[in-house]
């Protein structure tokens, strides 16, 4: 039989057809490897050589990026802190920083190859212990003080501790300002002789003036403040035992200055410190005057009214300048006459009732003290005070949101903690 055309044809061809094949399959081949080898080198770019920094800020820690390529911040987990997302969306050039909340002993900067890839590298660890150490107290920390000394709590479910060496205390103020020059911002106090010390983390207790080197001596009940103000180096503010009083500042190395003699005809009875409390662009120093009403002074001398009337049976019921909304604003935390909690801007203050609090209940606050603290490591201010019935430590929550929450401030071991009236909270 002759074999048809066809036939002849397919003979011929089937070496073409399948080297033709061979070769799809090889450039098929070496197209997928290519793509896996270039993912492969994605996923697994080797870790950058970084330096980082650990500094301590107004009431926070700042995590600074000092050398070292840009950080893809998806790929950088923060170990030890509060929030441990905080660099997610983000990029970390060298010379930016991102403030933490450090909440364990050792704070680690985990860096990971990429999402699917289990292998990370720790890029810095700093240890907290060490910094406390230093005397430098951890982010988000609140004070309170009585006879035997200041009780530091280090945030919500934090460790609850008494620093060591203060004692006798009988009013304090929060640690804003490096007055001794070492690096460590300490906690302003007033002892039982009169005596305006600093004590940091450490129990390193430096004495800025005795109560002979103030005319009348140091008031006892009252609230001190430390910063600088109208040019001044950074110092303790207070006020001295007479009617009308003064305001004072001073260092371990200056003496005794005077700031204000009567400010506002009334005298002054406790410092809540500098701030721009006017949104004028220069800082005011705001204080509660003979009559216990929040005012502010400014660096031309004048002095003005911030309407709210302050509680002062037991303390006295001042307390910290913070933008506790987030609106840019500064406005003071206080407890009014009547055992309300009150945010005071320069021209009025805002009573937080039910209408304010998730729950419809009213926050009913001791009269003394209160403060601005990130006890819960979200980034944002809360007001702790004291509530008036048991003198527990509280704090209201979400201010910003339009619905607060009114929360216990708890210890490590979930138990609720003890305040004292006398001093308020710093």
């Amino acid at each position: 039989m002759v074999s048809g055309p066809s036939s002849n044809g397919e003979r011929g061809v089937s070496p073409v057809v399948g080297g033709v094949l061979l070769l799809g399959i090889v450039v098929l081949l070496v197209g997928l490897s290519s793509v896996f080898v270039f993912q492969l080198t994605d996923e697994q770019t080797p870790a950058p050589e970084t330096a980082f920094d650990l500094e301590r800020t107004d009431g926070a820690y700042e995590l600074v990026h000092e050398a070292g390529p840009e950080i893809d911040g998806d790929r950088v987990t923060l170990r030890g802190v509060a929030d441990p997302d905080v660099l997610h969306g983000r990029t970390l050039a060298a010379g930016q920083s991102v403030v933490v909340f450090p909440q364990d002993e050792t704070l680690r900067i985990v860096w990971t190859e990429s999402k699917g890839e289990p292998s990370s590298y720790i890029l810095a660890r700093f240890d907290i212990a060490e910094i406390i150490a230093s005397g430098r107290f951890p982010g988000g920390t609140v004070f309170t003080g009585n006879a035997t000394g200041i009780t530091t709590i280090s945030g919500d479910g934090g460790n609850v501790s008494v620093v060591p060496n203060a004692s006798d205390v009988e009013a304090i103020g929060p640690p804003k300002a490096d007055v001794t020059g070492d690096g460590a911002p300490g906690v302003p106090y007033v002892n039982s002789s009169g005596a305006v010390k600093l004590v940091d983390a450490t129990g390193d207790v430096t004495t800025v003036t005795t109560n002979s080197a103030v005319p009348d001596g140091t008031e006892d009940k009252t609230r001190l403040a430390t910063g600088s103000w109208n040019g001044s180096p950074p110092s303790v503010f207070f006020v001295n035992d007479t009617s009308p009083s003064a305001i004072y500042r001073s260092t371990p190395s200056s003496g005794v200055t005077v700031v204000a003699t009567d400010p506002g005809g009334d005298g002054a009875n406790a410092v809540v410190g500098p701030g721009d409390i006017d949104g004028d662009g220069t800082d005011e120093l705001v204080f509660a005057d003979g009559s216990q009403t929040l005012q502010y002074l400014e660096p031309g001398g004048s002095v003005h009214s911030m309407s709210t009337s302050l509680g002062s049976s037991t303390g006295i019921g001042a307390g910290t300048m913070a933008d506790f909304d987030g609106d840019g604003t500064p406005r003071v935390a206080s407890v009014d006459g009547g055992n309300d909690v009150v945010l005071t801007n320069d021209t009025s203050g805002d009573e937080i009732g039910s209408s304010d609090v998730s729950g419809g209940s009213t926050p009913s606050a001791m009269k003394a003290t209160a403060t601005a603290a990130d006890v819960d490591g979200d980034g944002n201010p809360e007001l702790v005070y004291l509530e008036e019935s048991s003198s527990d430590i509280k704090y209201l929550d979400d201010i910003d949101s339009g619905t607060i929450d009114i929360e216990f401030l708890n210890d490590t071991d979930g138990d609720e903690i003890d305040g004292y009236a006398g001093t308020g909270v710093a």
